[in-house]
């Protein structure tokens, strides 16, 4: 589960980087759809772990996902990232839909998928928080080409998260500094 369940991953709180709550960032929501065309799936999620509250939340999704299914949470006995390990590694799977590991997932249940090809988002401590996911109902072997779309927009996900952690760091020391400086 990429450590433990602290609502932190390193020293940043995934919940004050806006990653958990209210609207997804544009660059999730750009990510994603471009994993989606790129890879001509079905569906592509980006979920990350709310490690305080032990689910996975779906913060975008673009092509084929049933409205209820994109503000999902998923506890995480029932979702990929709690599943298949907090690895660093993308993975592939065909026959989700009978694999005994995910097979009740939501996404994977409703969309009825065969194949899925997943790349790690990372925090900036470099601990996984999440997976980018294509979707398909499809049968179908990932070509190498497939892999380095998802993990280009997997990593386009992960720069986002680390830009939003610098911002963070730069209110953190500007108060800092006018806590010091006797500045209102």
């Amino acid at each position: 589960m990429g450590g433990s369940m602290s609502g932190t991953t390193g020293r940043f709180d995934l919940r004050s980087l806006g990653l958990l709550d209210g609207d997804p960032d544009p660059a999730f929501v750009h990510a994603v759809d471009l994993a989606q065309r790129t890879t001509r799936t079905e569906a592509v999620t980006l979920a990350i772990a709310d490690f305080e509250h032990g689910v996975v939340r779906v913060r975008a999704h673009a092509g084929a996902l049933p409205a209820p299914l994109a503000a999902l949470e998923v506890p995480f006995d029932r979702s990929l990232f709690g599943t298949l390990g907090s690895s660093s590694e993308p993975f592939a799977v065909t026959g989700a839909v009978r694999d005994p590991r995910i097979r009740s997932n939501p996404v994977v249940r409703t969309l009825a998928a065969e194949s899925l090809l997943g790349a790690p988002v990372f925090c900036p401590a470099e601990v996984p928080v999440g997976y980018l996911v294509a979707y398909d109902t499809a049968v179908r072997i990932w070509s190498a080409e497939d892999r380095a779309r998802l993990a280009a927009a997997a990593f386009f996900c992960t720069q986002a998260i680390l830009l939003r952690a610098a911002l963070e760091t730069v209110r953190i020391l500007s108060r800092e500094a006018a806590r010091h400086s006797g500045a209102p």
